[in-house]
């Protein structure tokens, strides 16, 4: 059985890892990623506006 085989059959089986992969699911799904990643392009667009905004192309 090839390694990838073998990492699949261990992650599907292996109770330990299904459990530490639905916590991390639950804590994914109650995240608002959007919402987050919008904030912090709105913040670095603040603080490094773009050349034309800045004047430095016309």
């Amino acid at each position: 059985m090839d390694s990838l085989a073998i990492a699949i059959t261990t992650a599907l089986q292996d109770q330990s890892i299904r459990d530490r992969a639905t916590a991390l699911g639950e804590k994914i799904r109650s995240e608002n990623g959007v919402a987050t990643a919008l904030q912090i392009i709105e913040l670095e667009a603040l603080k490094n506006p773009p050349l034309s905004r800045a004047g430095l192309v016309q």
